[in-house]
């Protein structure tokens, strides 16, 4: 019966990272059209701020991963809190955010 059974366990992970001294503008997607992420990624994502990477069978050599996927979400272009026109003002504590899931 066991064998049968397929569960979901998904992970989040988010990382606030050191932003890149180019803000990327006029990004197509989500509530905003901005990133300090550094160019060649926000251009990789410059239609959408989401990423879905996967399922790929070759994650780990191993049989029982061949579903497995995550996504990639620019945070500041989807949340207010992140975004980069509220946070006008620069400073040390700054941030480019990712999640990956």
């Amino acid at each position: 019966y066991f064998e049968k059974l397929r569960g979901i366990t998904c992970v989040a992970v988010r990382l606030f990272l050191k932003p890149h001294e180019v803000t990327t503008s006029g990004l197509k997607g989500g509530e905003y059209d901005k990133t300090t992420l550094p160019p060649d990624v926000a251009n990789a994502m410059k239609d959408t701020p989401i990423a879905v990477c996967g399922p790929n069978p070759s994650i780990g050599k191993n049989e029982i991963l061949r579903e497995t996927g995550f996504c990639i979400y620019d945070l500041q272009r989807m949340h207010d809190e992140f975004s980069v026109d509220r946070n006008l003002s620069s400073n040390e504590n700054d941030a480019a955010v990712l999640e990956i899931d």
